[in-house]
């Protein structure tokens, strides 16, 4: 037979069957598959398995699997016309299949295990239909520069030891930890918060380069939801998600400095009970905390004026007086809460923080100069400032006020109401003025 070279019994023991270079083993009734070792490359011979075009009976499926195989009708491969290659587990249930679409497809999951480590390695799956990786045994990791400094263990977590690059949308649904440097916000770029689409976030910070004489960053507030006011407060809290219940209606960009006690309390059930219009206002146990110049906003009520109080008086721990009236008759469903009093900037202007009486170094946290404060306590009010180690005031009315020090003139005279006054200068300042102390006229 041309071509098929007859095995030698010389030297006894099994011999092999060869064939020639371009010549086929043909199998089949009529000769569907052909094994050959080709040489019609010259640059590449290659050994070759021609199976059949499919489509039909014959199809181009290569089965590798143990005995049981034999005379048993699959099921699985009619009409199939792409070569593939099937390898069965001993029980024929579990399969991993290679075709030319190409494609490598399974029944189950298909596990790869490199470097010969059968403990950790990766595991391909549908789970309910998601294409998914496991790091089965430990955690996923791309790139080989370094290991998890974050406990990462689980096959749900993934660490990047090089640089990752994403040209679209990144989700950080969980928290963001020990974060290094973040850089580079392309110009005019946004970092969005509170939603993605322009009906949905509260804000942005963006990389402005609109005005090529002054790059700025600023923080923009989106302004088509009235729900979504243009407040940036900073307070001290452990979560941030504080139902303040003060800037309702707010629609000019306002920063409020929130004392570090936070919301002091809030109902919708406060009582007005004097008959008419009044400043009292009442709540069981509303005011336990509660000190002269807090602030009272009120949102809502029947005969309510929503807006800004603060309190003159401190009643009892369930009762106040504000600093005007808030209703024009009884009500029992105010709406209100309370707080500490703080400082605001806004568009409008600077809000000081008020307090009940002369502020002084035990009312601020560093003791430095430049402090600028407000009492409340006095009938018309006083502005006072720290200057010289020493706080300072002026009054908010017209005439004269001095000191509580310069109240004994240099002559040793007390002060008394209906006494008259003349003044005597005793230094030039600097820039020209001139200073003047009182001197008792008798």
């Amino acid at each position: 037979m041309a071509g098929f070279k007859t095995p030698s019994s010389a030297g006894g023991g099994a011999v092999p069957i060869g064939f020639d270079d371009d010549v086929a083993l043909n199998l089949g009734t009529s000769n569907d598959v052909s094994i050959l070792y080709e040489t019609a490359d010259a640059n590449a011979n290659r050994m070759i398995i021609a199976l059949p075009d499919g489509g039909v009976v014959n199809v181009p499926v290569l089965v590798i699997g143990d005995q049981s195989l034999i005379n048993k009708d699959l099921g699985l491969f009619n009409g199939v016309t792409v070569p593939t290659i099937a390898i069965f587990d001993a029980t024929e249930t579990n399969r991993l299949v290679l075709d030319g679409t190409p494609a490598i497809k399974s029944n189950t999951s298909i596990i790869l295990q490199p470097s010969g480590d059968t403990d950790d390695y990766f595991t391909f799956a549908t789970a309910s239909n998601i294409p998914t990786i496991y790091g089965t045994g430990s955690y996923l990791r791309i790139g080989d520069a370094g290991a998890t400094g974050h406990s990462l263990a689980s096959e749900d977590d993934l660490m990047v030891s090089g640089k990752l690059e994403v040209t679209g949308l990144a989700y950080f649904d969980g928290a963001m930890n020990n974060l290094g440097h973040i850089y580079n916000l392309a110009s005019g770029m946004k970092m969005i918060f509170g939603g993605l689409s322009t009906n949905l976030f509260r804000g942005f910070l963006v990389n402005s380069s609109a005005d090529d004489n002054a790059l700025t960053i600023n923080y923009s507030f989106y302004s088509t939801n009235a729900s979504y006011v243009p407040v940036l407060p900073f307070l001290v809290s452990n979560t941030g998600e504080i139902n303040f219940g003060l800037f309702d209606g707010v629609t000019q960009p306002l920063i409020p400095i929130i004392e570090k006690g936070n919301l002091l309390h809030s109902a919708t059930d406060g009582i007005a009970d004097a008959g008419g219009a009044s400043a009292i206002l009442k709540h069981i146990g509303g005011f336990t905390n509660a000190v002269v110049s807090d602030i009272v906003r009120i949102t809502a009520g029947t005969n309510c004026t929503a807006g800004w109080y603060w309190i003159t008086t401190v009643t009892s721990a369930d009762q106040v007086t504000l600093d005007r009236n808030y209703t024009s008759g009884d009500t029992t469903n105010v709406t209100f809460v309370t707080f500490h009093n703080f400082p605001m900037i806004g568009a409008d202007g600077v809000c000081l923080k008020c307090f009940d009486g002369a502020p002084g170094d035990g009312n601020v946290e560093i003791d430095r100069d430049g402090w600028l404060q407000l009492d409340v306590g006095q009938a018309n009010g006083r502005l006072y400032w720290r200057a010289n180690n020493a706080w300072h005031y002026v009054d908010a009315t017209a005439g004269i006020s001095l000191p509580a020090n310069e109240r004994v003139d240099v002559n040793g005279h007390l002060f008394q109401i209906g006494d008259e006054v003349r003044f005597k200068v005793d230094r030039i300042n600097d820039d020209g003025s001139f200073h003047a102390l009182p001197i008792y006229l008798n």
